[in-house]
Parts: C-alpha cells; sequence; structure tokens
C-alpha cells in the first residue's frame, strides 16, 4: 500500500486493477479512476500519484496530480530510456529525492515543471530486484536503500554512491 494525500494505493505484481482505500471503517477497496493505468507499483512524490510498470508499458511512468488522482484523465506519461527488454522495478524516494529502479538501471527522477515536466538522469548501471529494496538509517551516512542487485548481490545505496555488501547470493539460499 502506498499513501497518496488522504488515500491508500494498492497495486499488485499481477496488474490487476489498481485500488484505493479512503481509510475509514466500514468503508472497501474501490477502483483508484477508470482512466488509471493497470500498474504493478505506485508511489506519492512531490504531490503526483506516480504509477509504474504496466501490462503495455513495463519501462511507463504515468503521473496524476494528487488532487485529481481519483478523477483526472491519467494522459501524462514517458517512458524510461533502456532496451526493449528492461522493465521497471522499484521505486523508493531517499530525502527529497526519488530513485527509479528497471532490471538495468537506476535512475534518478526529478519534477521540473513545463515541457518536459520531469528530468530523468541515469546513476547507476544496476538495478534491483522487484520488492526487495527498503530504507534504513545509518548513523553518520543517513538514509540509504538496501536491496538484491540483478547480479545477486545486496546493496547499499546513499543516493550517489553503493556499496556492495555481500558475495553472489547462491540458489540454495
Amino acid at each position: 500500500l502506498t499513501r497518496s494525500r488522504n488515500i491508500l494505493v494498492s497495486c499488485t505484481d499481477a496488474y490487476d486493477t489498481v485500488q484505493y482505500w479512503a481509510g475509514s471503517a466500514g468503508t472497501f477497496t474501490s477502483v483508484l479512476n477508470t482512466s488509471a493505468p493497470v500498474a504493478k507499483y505506485a508511489i506519492n512524490f512531490q504531490s503526483f500519484l506516480i504509477l509504474l510498470n504496466t501490462s503495455t508499458r513495463k519501462r511507463g511512468f504515468y503521473y496524476e496530480d494528487e488532487l485529481t488522482q481519483l478523477t483526472g484523465d491519467w494522459g501524462d506519461s514517458f517512458d524510461f530510456e533502456s532496451s526493449a527488454d528492461d522493465e521497471v522495478t522499484n521505486a523508493f524516494t531517499l530525502g527529497t529525492r526519488l530513485f527509479v529502479s528497471t532490471r538495468y538501471r537506476l535512475f534518478k527522477v526529478s519534477f521540473v515543471g513545463g515541457n518536459p515536466d520531469w528530468e530523468v538522469r541515469p546513476v547507476k548501471e544496476w538495478g534491483y530486484v522487484p520488492r526487495t529494496v527498503d530504507k534504513l538509517f545509518i548513523k553518520d551516512v543517513g538514509e540509504v536503500a538496501i536491496g538484491e542487485s540483478w547480479d545477486r548481490r545486496l546493496r547499499i545505496f546513499d543516493g550517489t554512491d553503493d556499496r556492495i555488501v555481500s558475495d553472489n547470493f547462491e540458489n540454495d539460499n
């Protein structure tokens, strides 16, 4: 579940319809918006609800202002530059920065407004495995992301540098 303004948003790996919950007792989940794409991942960043990795656009980045997330047309989108077999696998924030991981790359995404609305810069030539990233705070370093990369290593990333903290994971781990 991802909080976006005053609702919780739920996406699934099976590309089920994106649902939201208003959070009050006695209510059920509802369809987020019939115009919203069916996506695997959701994240809220700088007052936008962002949906990532749809069944038809694996590198797709769809965004809608959180004030119109339930009624908007969800017409704003772009794809991450990468190979055709790449796909978005994670999204997380470190401080005030948004990072989106694909299988092969890690991107820093910033809202700049205008045309284009978003600045996308590749920062690393590796990506995290789906749903393996977690954030933690390390004294003298700050907030970091830790997770398994596709080369089967555990990596810590602080927003600029990364450190491998394990050997290759074996198949039986």
